[in-house]
């Protein structure tokens, strides 16, 4: 994968239960390579609270390697999966 040139990375598809291990590996090595990253989340078509899980798990991990991991533009699917499973929207 090349080296993220930009600090914002709009994701689309499915964040769901299935694409858990590519989302994992692929949140990993993208918040590895920025100091300060940008999720942009309006692409997102389906969302479950797993999806939200390794969300909130990647921003913490991201904070505990002294980087910045912001989450933006929360698609009906994101909003949906968070009200579904009791997230508040600001995670």
């Amino acid at each position: 994968m090349p080296a993220l040139t930009a600090d914002r990375w709009c994701l689309d598809g499915v964040l769901t239960v299935g694409a858990m291990a590519e989302w994992h590996g692929r949140l990993a090595e993208r918040t590895a390579t920025a100091n300060e990253l940008e999720l942009d989340l309006a692409g997102v078509t389906a969302a479950d609270v797993f999806g939200l899980q390794l969300l909130v798990s990647a921003r913490r991990s991201a904070t505990e390697g002294g980087r910045v991991l912001r989450i933006s533009n929360l698609s009906p699917a994101i909003q949906a999966a968070a009200a579904s499973a009791g997230f508040p929207l600001n995670f």
